[in-house]
This record gives C-alpha cells, sequence and structure tokens, in this order.
C-alpha cells in the first residue's frame, strides 16, 4: 500500500460510511476524495479493506458464538491490521456484528 497511515485510515472510513454516501460506489467516493489516486492504488486499497472487513466479520461470528469478547477482537484485528487507528478497527466489528445480526 502506498498511502501514508492517515490517508488508509481515511480510505477505511470512506468504505465504511452509513447514510446516503453507502449508495455511491467505494471505487467513486475514493477518486472524489482523493483525485491524482490511479485505478491500480484503488483497486489495491478496495482489496485491503475487504480483508479488513472479511476479518471483522469473522470475529464478529466468534464474538457471537461467545469464543471472544468484542474487546478482544479489536484487539486481535489491531495486530493483523497495524496500520489502522483505533476507531476504524472499531467501526469495522461493529458493522460486522450489525451486519451478521441482520
Amino acid at each position: 500500500m502506498n498511502l501514508p497511515k492517515d490517508k488508509l485510515n481515511k480510505a477505511m472510513q470512506i468504505t465504511q460510511e452509513f447514510g446516503p454516501q453507502r449508495s455511491i460506489p467505494r471505487n467513486v467516493r475514493l477518486k472524489e476524495y482523493y483525485p491524482d489516486i490511479n485505478e491500480s492504488l484503488i483497486s489495491d486499497l478496495l482489496q485491503y479493506c475487504d480483508n479488513v472487513e472479511q476479518k471483522a466479520l469473522e470475529f464478529a461470528e466468534a464474538i457471537q458464538r461467545g469464543d471472544v469478547s468484542n474487546e478482544m477482537a479489536k484487539r486481535e484485528l489491531s495486530k493483523i491490521f497495524p496500520l489502522l487507528d483505533a476507531d476504524c478497527i472499531k467501526t469495522a466489528i461493529d458493522q460486522a456484528i450489525y451486519f451478521l445480526a441482520k
């Protein structure tokens, strides 16, 4: 990933948005925020975000089964994705729990 940590976290926040923005494709939202970013980097970034969300979903399932606590899941997700700040980690876990419950 060629983005600095602060930009990576902002990109993760953009892909996690709820509300009317969520209906806009993620690649479009990223391009609007980072107009100079190329398509290859957008693809890599979205793959990274997908990996975070997939792992968060696995932790949400473990939380639901009672195998791990919410706090433990956040700590473990932070170890796997150390460039993400605590807010992005929390949102990833919270959204995974939300979507799992739907």
